[in-house]
C-alpha cells in the first residue's frame, strides 16, 4: 500500500513538472479577432468568366462586383449599391 502511494506521488510530481514545460514549448497563444462582417463582394454567376480556382486566389480583383456586408441577400446588395431604388420610399415596391 505504501509503495502504491509512493508511486502515485512520484507520478503526480513528474506530470505536474512536465506539463508546464510542454505548454511553454509551444509558445504563447494570442487571441486574434477577425471580423467577417465587412468587405465582401458578390456577383451573378452569369456575369463571371473566371474559374473558381482563379477567384479563390489572394490576388483576385473583384472589379465590377458589388460590395456588401454579411448578412445580406442578393437584392440587399443591389439596393446597397444603388442598382435599385429603396422599396421603402414612395411606390418603389410596386
Amino acid at each position: 500500500m505504501k509503495f502504491q502511494r509512493l508511486a502515485l506521488l512520484i507520478l503526480l510530481v513528474m506530470t505536474s513538472t512536465l506539463l508546464p514545460i510542454s505548454a511553454n514549448g509551444q509558445g504563447s497563444l494570442e487571441k486574434v479577432a477577425v471580423s467577417l462582417h465587412d468587405n465582401w463582394y458578390v456577383q451573378s454567376s452569369a456575369n463571371v468568366t473566371a474559374t473558381g480556382a482563379t477567384i479563390s486566389t489572394p490576388g483576385f480583383s473583384p472589379a465590377g462586383w458589388l460590395k456588401t456586408n454579411i448578412p445580406a441577400t442578393p437584392v440587399g446588395a443591389q439596393l446597397d449599391n444603388a442598382l435599385y431604388p429603396s422599396p421603402y420610399v414612395g411606390q418603389n415596391a410596386q
